[in-house]
This record gives structure tokens, C-alpha cells and sequence, in this order.
């Protein structure tokens, strides 16, 4: 257990809480508490004045919905919700896992999922591993969302080029997030309402390393031969861009460095591409 940082420069390990998923279960007139996931945490969090609630939503509205929190530990060590996002309604389900398949059964629409967490209608702990059908079909292009977190994207060249994340850019081994209001079978395709890519870590060797202006830069990390990420897409590298923000964490980022970075992750029809929120040796 790390002490609590100091507000504003707190980290993963020292009360930040980036892209917090779950569902409200209960609520009073300073806060809620959030379950997230199949591990039984229950978080209580406070708000406050400051805190940011989606459009037309009173605090009361959030009981059983489940949303995401940007937030923070407070020094008297209570939690702060500084930016609530309503993700589902009281009979939506969240799911959240590794893409292993694109195109199942050659129809392009369809997605192998492998399960490793989730909250609401129909999921439980004994389908957390399971594989499970997601049919994007009917999804539209607005249903699909990136959760940067605090992952420094500012200043990054032709966006949608080199960071898509839309229906006709996803590839195996991607985390993303499912939000789906009929519930959770594994009998039958999951159908979302909702897509969202996840940040996620790899590890591998660092090549082709160049500094660029500002205090950026970029790299190949080549994916070792039993890496998770390699065997589900078949590529052999993924190209990742430093920023002004990254949190490098005394790592040290040079050619032939054994690194392990963290960011959300984007194909783009040839080719990873990740921009790094953190880096660790």
C-alpha cells in the first residue's frame, strides 16, 4: 500500500481512479456506491459541487444505472467522483475482455470475446473466461467510444487515420468494453448499445526509437513469441508514440530496452498503433 498522493498528480497505486466501471447500488445526498465487477468491491464515493453528473441527471437518477468515474483519493482518505459518465440503465449489463476473434463464422459483424470481467443482468463470476458472441451490426458509428483516461492525446497528426476506433478498424487482441441493455447470455450473440476501446499493457523489446520535438517520441515494441497480444493478431510489433505526460516511471526507453507500456490500443488496417500513458521496466 502506497501512501495518498497529492491531489492532481495522484497515479493508479496511490489513489487515482481512472475510467472506474460498475454499478450504483446504493446512493445518499453525498454520494453512491459503486460495485465493480465480479470481485465485490464496493466503493463509496462523495461529490460535491465540483462534481461533473451526466446532462439531466440528479444524483438520485444514478441508483442501479452503472456508469464510469474519474475521480480521486481525498488526504482524509474518502473517494471523490469528479466526473460521472452513465454508461447503462438498471437492466444493462457491462463486460469487459479481450477480443480473440474478428469476422467469426465469416460474417464481419461478429466478435469472438473472451470474458474477464463484468457487472448487471446475466453476467456472473462462473462466465468470467468464457468466449461470447458480440453482434455490432445494428451499432452505430456514435457508439463508439475510446476511453483515454488521462493519457496525454493532445497534438497527435491525422487522428483519425493512425487512432481509429470504429467497426471496420478492430483486431484480436484489443481490450474493449461491451455495454448491452438485453442482458448476458452465452447462448446467444450479445448485442451492445455501446463500444469502448480499454487501455491496456503490453510488454516487449523496444526498436527503430526516435525522439521527436517537444519531448515526444516514437517506437517499435516487438512482441515477445508468447505474448498474449501476438498470438490473437498474428503481428509481430506495435508502433507506440510517446507524449509530453507519459509517465515513464524511471523506465528506460532505448533501443533494445525491455519495457512494458500502457495506453489505449488502435489497429489501423495494417498496423498497432498505441499512444503510451505509461511506461515500467
Amino acid at each position: 500500500m502506497q501512501p495518498v498522493g497529492v491531489q492532481g498528480r495522484q497515479q493508479d497505486d496511490d489513489g487515482e481512479f481512472e475510467d472506474e466501471t460498475g454499478k450504483v447500488i446504493e446512493v445518499s445526498t453525498g454520494g453512491f456506491v459503486l460495485q465493480t465487477g465480479q470481485s465485490g468491491s464496493r466503493l463509496p464515493f462523495t461529490v460535491d459541487g465540483t462534481t461533473t453528473l451526466p446532462t439531466g441527471v440528479r444524483l438520485a437518477d444514478l441508483q442501479g444505472q452503472i456508469v464510469q468515474i474519474e475521480g480521486f483519493t481525498r488526504s482524509d482518505g474518502t473517494l471523490f467522483a469528479q466526473q460521472v459518465e452513465e454508461l447503462g440503465g438498471q437492466n444493462a449489463s457491462q463486460v469487459e475482455g479481450t477480443i480473440t476473434t474478428v469476422g467469426s463464422f465469416n460474417i464481419s459483424s461478429l466478435l469472438e470475446f473472451a470474458a474477464q470481467d463484468g457487472i448487471g443482468s446475466g453476467f456472473s463470476s462462473a462466465q468470467i473466461g468464457q468466449d461470447f458472441l458480440v453482434d455490432i451490426s445494428s451499432l452505430p458509428g456514435t457508439a463508439f467510444a475510446t476511453d483515454y483516461g488521462d493519457c496525454d492525446m493532445s497534438g497527435l497528426a491525422s487522428p483519425a487515420t493512425n487512432f481509429p476506433f470504429d467497426s471496420t478498424h478492430l483486431k484480436a487482441g484489443q481490450r474493449i468494453e461491451i455495454i448491452t441493455e438485453s442482458g448476458v447470455n452465452a447462448s446467444q450473440p450479445i448485442v451492445p448499445i455501446q463500444a469502448r476501446l480499454q487501455q491496456q499493457a503490453i510488454s516487449g523489446t523496444v526498436s527503430n526509437f526516435v525522439a521527436l520535438p517537444g519531448g515526444s517520441s516514437s517506437f517499435d515494441l516487438l512482441l515477445p513469441a508468447d505474448s498474449y497480444l501476438k498470438l490473437l493478431s498474428k503481428e509481430t510489433s506495435v508502433h507506440v508514440l510517446t507524449q509530453p505526460k507519459t509517465d515513464y516511471r524511471g523506465a528506460d526507453v532505448g533501443n533494445g530496452s525491455v519495457i512494458r507500456v500502457r495506453g489505449p490500443l488502435f489497429w489501423t488496417g495494417t498496423q498497432f498503433n498505441m499512444v503510451a500513458r505509461r511506461i515500467t521496466q
